[in-house]
């Protein structure tokens, strides 16, 4: 006669009060991070990260990023601890370049305070994160925001300043994108009129109310015609002795993205006319 073997019942977990308290605080740190969701069904975030750990039966939406991010963290943590600790591990990096791009790079700092709540949930990934190559101090030098980036994208910039000005805005160059937009700019001008000069001297002479190279306007009003010859003059003049200098020092801090963003559709606007004047003279 076979024994009867007795199952005994398998203790489950108990998430203890303070590691509770430690699993909001993280998923307070992850959120930042990682988002909850997704406009697209295979971005990077906690959505897709729990299909592809084969974790989605912990996932709930319930509405508040922090709550959803905690209530799957406690039951990951509570039933698949090691899982929980290589999906934080595989995915740091994903998250530093996504905060990077979206204009915001992790700093050394919160890095490490991620690090000590890890460690007080018995997920030591010190060693890890500690060699993560990451900036103390926020970077001079960081792309805008990707709403900044995608504001940009609309404007439908002259084809002249894509894609080299607008890869330079993109990746936080926006000095340098908008130097290089009047540099073209100024190109531009100067082989349209034949001129060698340079700077204000040439859109001063390429621009003159009094037989000028470049004639913008087609009015039958003189006077209105004078008056928009002279006006796109100056602000020709402008964008060299103003903007052009200023992005030219390497000293200057960046210039804000919203900044960049209406020197650029400015710049834009000018090849535009210069190009449709050209075309009418033709």
């Amino acid at each position: 006669m076979k024994k009867k073997i007795i199952k005994k019942p398998v203790a489950k977990k108990v998430v203890s009060a303070s590691s509770l308290q430690s699993i909001r605080f993280l998923a307070e740190q992850l959120g930042e991070i990682i988002p909850a969701t997704s406009m697209n069904k295979t971005g990077f975030c906690f959505t897709t990260l729990a299909k592809e750990y084969k974790l989605k039966k912990y996932w709930e939406n319930k509405g508040q990023k922090k709550e959803s991010i905690a209530s799957f963290l406690k039951l990951v943590y509570k039933k698949h601890p090691r899982v929980l600790k290589k999906l934080i591990r595989e995915n740091l990096s994903r998250a530093i370049e996504r905060r990077h791009k979206n204009g915001n790079p992790i700093l050394r700092q919160e890095a490490d305070n991620l690090s000590t709540t890890l460690f007080k949930l018995n997920i030591d990934l010190k060693k890890e994160i500690g060699e993560l190559d990451l900036p103390t101090t926020r970077p001079s030098i960081v792309p805008p925001r990707i709403e900044m980036q995608k504001a940009l994208g609309v404007l439908s910039l002259h084809p002249m300043l894509l894609p080299d000005c607008k890869k330079l805005f993109d990746d936080g160059h926006l000095n340098e994108s908008v130097r290089k937009a009047l540099e073209k700019y100024e190109v531009y001008v100067r082989d349209s009129s034949g001129l060698s000069l340079m700077g204000t001297n040439l859109m001063e002479q390429a621009f003159s109310e009094k037989g000028s190279k470049i004639s913008i306007s087609n009015d039958p009003d003189v006077r209105r015609k004078e008056g928009l010859q002279t006006g796109f003059k100056d602000i020709s003049r402008g964008a060299m002795e103003y903007w052009k200098n200023y992005a030219s020092h390497g000293d200057e801090e960046q210039m804000p993205a919203q900044d960049a963003i209406a020197i650029l559709g400015v710049v834009s606007h000018l090849l535009y006319v210069v190009q449709k004047s050209k075309e009418t003279t033709i």
